[in-house]
C-alpha cells in the first residue's frame, strides 16, 4: 500500500522502503551496541562471548589497573577483596562464598606489588561479577541497558520494556548501548558529567532510531512529472509525521502541497502503465 497525491501535473507517491538502511551499519554512530539473542542479530558486530566477556573488556579499556585496585583495596567491590598477608609477603585476592559466607582465596602475589600489579588487577577483574563490572565501567563510561520487545514485531529501547503490557513474556534485556571514555572525548573534548549526560541524550536517539529501522518504519517518495518519474529518495527512517518534514525539504516549492492531500492508494500499477492521465483524474483532490 502506499500513499498518494496529484495535483496536475504532478504525482507524489509515498511507500515503505523495503530495503531501509541499517542505522548500525550505515550511519556514523556515537555509541555502540552490543546484543546477544537466540533468534536474531541485533546491534552492531561483535565477537563477545557472553555479557561478561564484554564486561571485563569495557573495564580494563577504560578504568586504570590502579584504580581499580585503590577500589579493591578500599573494599569498594562486591564479593571481591585485596588484601597484603605480611607473614607470607604476599598479596592476596578473595572472593566471597555466599555458601559458606567465608572469604576464599584464590590468587597470591609475591614479590614487588609495582611488577605484579598488572596481574593482580586482571585477578580482581576476573572475580568480579557482572553487576559490579557493569557500576565500575558507568563511573568512566556512558552505557545504558537495551531492551527487546518480541511480539508481532521487534521494538528496542533503553526504557525497560517487561513493564510493558505482555513484556513480562515478549521482553527482556538483550545487551548495552554505550559511548566509552575515548568515543566521549573524540565528540565533545572532554569527559566530564556534562558530556556524559549529552552523550546519554545521544545514545537514546540512537537506539529510538534503530527501533524504528526494526519495526519497519522507513519510507521513501517518488515524485512523478507528465507520467515520468522526475525524483526520489528512500530512507527516511521514523514516524510517519517526523518523515514529512523530511521529504518536504526535498520536494519542489510547487510540490510541497500534496503532502498535505495524501490519500491511500491500494494498487499503483496502474500509475506505471498506459492510463496515468485516467488515474490523475481519479485521484485528483
Amino acid at each position: 500500500m502506499s500513499l498518494v497525491a496529484v495535483k496536475k501535473p504532478y504525482l507524489l507517491k509515498i511507500s515503505l522502503d523495503e530495503d531501509a538502511p541499517d542505522p548500525r551499519k550505515d550511519y556514523d554512530n556515537l555509541g555502540s551496541m552490543v546484543c546477544w539473542h537466540r533468534h536474531y542479530r541485533l546491534g552492531d558486530a561483535h565477537s563477545y562471548k557472553d555479557p561478561g566477556d564484554f564486561l571485563q573488556e569495557l573495564v580494563e579499556k577504560n578504568v586504570s589497573d590502579a584504580e581499580l585496585i585503590r577500589q579493591a583495596k578500599a573494599g569498594k567491590i562486591p564479593g571481591v577483596r585485596l588484601g597484603y598477608v605480611r607473614r607470607e609477603r604476599i598479596w592476596t585476592v578473595e572472593s566471597y562464598d555466599t555458601m559458606s559466607r567465608k572469604w576464599i582465596r584464590l590468587y597470591g602475589f609475591d614479590g614487588p606489588f609495582s611488577r605484579c600489579s598488572s596481574e593482580v588487577a586482571e585477578a580482581v577483574r576476573s572475580e568480579m561479577d557482572n553487576h559490579a563490572l557493569l557500576k565500575l565501567a558507568g563511573q568512566k563510561c556512558c552505557i545504558l541497558p537495551v531492551y527487546l520487545f518480541n511480539h508481532s514485531g521487534l521494538h528496542i529501547s533503553t526504557q525497560d520494556l517487561t513493564k510493558w503490557p505482555d513484556g513480562r513474556w515478549d521482553a527482556g534485556q538483550v545487551g548495552w548501548v554505550y559511548a566509552d571514555k575515548k568515543a566521549i572525548l573524540a565528540e565533545y573534548g572532554k569527559c566530564g558529567p556534562e558530556e556524559m549526560k549529552r552523550a546519554e541524550k545521544v545514545l537514546m536517539s540512537e537506539v529510538e532510531l534503530y527501533d524504528k529501522y526494526l519495526s519497519g518504519e522507513c519510507y521513501g517518495f517518488q515524485l512523478y512529472k507528465d507520467g515520468e518519474e522526475m525524483d526520489s529518495c528512500w530512507g527516511f527512517l521514523g514516524d510517519f509525521e517526523e518523515v514529512r518534514k523530511d521529504i518536504l525539504e526535498y520536494l519542489p516549492e510547487e510540490c510541497c502541497s500534496l503532502m498535505d492531500h495524501l490519500t491511500e492508494a491500494q494498487d499503483m500499477r496502474r500509475m506505471e502503465v498506459e492510463d496515468y492521465e485516467g488515474l490523475l483524474e481519479e485521484m485528483e483532490v
